[in-house]
């Protein structure tokens, strides 16, 4: 379930949580699912500019989320079965601080992490899409907290048990138009990085579906770690 603008509302009262988490059930059981995935983007700030918010959200999200896995609980003891709840967890410093994620994690069957989307066309420097570790070249003082490795740290001292935590991984890569390409490499070949140069032009976001499990084929990616001032972000979906 994504589509945030209307989480804050529906997690606000115990009446609108009920409404919500029955609501839910019905749409699971309708649709033959397995469980209810929750992607609230996100709860107490940031998300669309048009989202509802409230600093009530923090605790509120908790309690939805218990509303979901007390709905789900009754219609498996109906169904004889056990559907999931899971969620879609951000990988910011924020977002971790306004969740309760060690009391989700208790109500939760697993927490996605979603371990990407660190650089895009809102950065003010071109950079890795879903980096491992911070890169020795990246100017930015936030280099080091804006990694996978720095985000599982994050939701694992927060609290949510190693066993409850996946690794949310993107088959997609970001792309900067207009930038020296003496400062770009490709990341299988992994050049050397130069100093940072300035460059402008367009941030791009790329992906590649492949028509089979078996397939080898990987979309090349140019990476660089340059000042950029990118416009707007085109996406381009690859088969």
């Amino acid at each position: 379930m994504g589509g945030s603008k209307h989480f804050s509302d529906a997690a606000a009262t115990e009446e609108s949580r009920k409404r919500f988490a029955d609501s839910a059930v019905v749409f699971l059981r309708d649709h033959g699912f397995d469980g209810i995935d929750l992607d609230w983007e996100y709860p107490v700030a940031d998300g669309r500019d048009d989202n509802i918010r409230r600093p009530e959200d923090r605790e509120n999200f908790t309690l939805l989320l218990e509303a979901l896995r007390a709905a789900l609980n009754a219609a498996g003891d109906m169904d004889r079965r056990r559907y999931l709840l899971t969620i879609a967890a951000a990988a910011s410093e924020k977002y971790v601080a306004n969740t309760e994620l060690e009391k989700i994690a208790r109500t939760v069957d697993w927490v996605g992490l979603m371990s990407y989307d660190f650089a895009g066309a809102w950065s003010k420097t071109s950079g890795h899409n879903a980096p491992l570790f911070s890169d020795p070249a990246n100017p930015s003082p936030d280099a080091t907290r804006n990694t996978v490795t720095a985000a599982v740290m994050r939701h694992l001292e927060a609290g949510v048990p190693p066993e409850k935590l996946l690794l949310g991984l993107s088959l997609s890569g970001r792309t900067w138009r207009g930038c020296d390409r003496e400062t770009t490499g490709n990341i299988r070949n992994a050049p050397v990085r130069r100093r940072s140069r300035p460059c402008t032009g367009i941030a791009a976001r790329v992906s590649r579906r492949s028509r089979s499990s078996t397939s080898t084929s990987t979309p090349a990616v140019r990476l660089s770690s340059v000042p950029c001032t990118a416009g707007r972000e085109e996406e381009m979906e690859g088969t």
